[in-house]
């Protein structure tokens, strides 16, 4: 589960109830899309957003059905009120925490449910591959890890991979990285061979032409 940095609320309750705290709002309904961003926005901004998204996907877990079907809907309901009543509590001045994940111990067995990212939330900085294993690398145990830190959507999806499976993890440290660590020798090797010897040679050349001319 994420974890929570919210401290303080940012909205009054009113505020809260205008952004249609503690009004279910579909998420994926088009007639009500704008409702559903705005109410987005009002938890990303309270710093609860990725609590409701870790206790969403851990209720899509609970509610797949003995046939295979997963109600997500009823996952999104469930996950909106105990969001929201926090939200409302905390502005009446109660000392309360976070909802929690719920711990799906009657699941039906089966393929783990994929949490969708929203583009939206990510910005890509336009670094190579090897800087983005860099930074999962550097940041497999750093906590506190936001979206917007990500240097795209790919390389924090895969970082969270990691995180949740041992095994990929122990594959990542013995081949992607050992490969990152080969190239970037490589690199550094590469730029201490390029003494600019050619570049001197070419203009050399150039001048000397450019005498026999006159």
């Amino acid at each position: 589960m994420a974890k929570y940095k919210g401290t303080k609320p940012k909205y009054t309750e009113a505020e809260l109830r205008a952004r249609h705290i503690e009004t279910y709002t579909p998420v994926n309904d088009a007639i009500h899309e704008g409702r559903w961003m705005i109410k987005k926005a009002t938890y990303i901004t309270e710093g609860i957003h990725e609590c409701y998204m870790s206790l969403r996907r851990s209720f899509q877990v609970l509610f797949t059905m003995s046939n295979g079907f997963k109600d997500t809907e009823e996952a999104n309901i469930a996950s909106q009120m105990m969001i929201d009543a926090f939200l409302i509590r905390r502005t009446k001045g109660e000392n309360v925490e976070p909802p929690k994940e719920v711990v799906p111990v009657n699941a039906v067995s089966g393929d783990e449910i994929i949490e969708l990212l929203d583009p939206a939330d990510f910005t890509d900085k336009n670094v190579s591959e090897n800087e983005k294993l860099r930074w999962i690398f550097e940041n497999i145990k750093t906590d506190g890890i936001e979206k917007a830190d990500a240097p795209s959507i790919g390389a924090y999806a895969m970082l969270h991979r990691l995180r949740e499976n041992k095994d990929q993890l122990r594959d990542f440290d013995k081949t992607l990285w050992p490969k990152l660590l080969a190239k970037e020798d490589a690199d550094k090797v590469g730029k201490l061979e390029d003494t600019g010897k050619d570049t001197i040679e070419l203009i050399d050349r150039l001048i000397k032409a450019e005498e026999e001319k006159v």
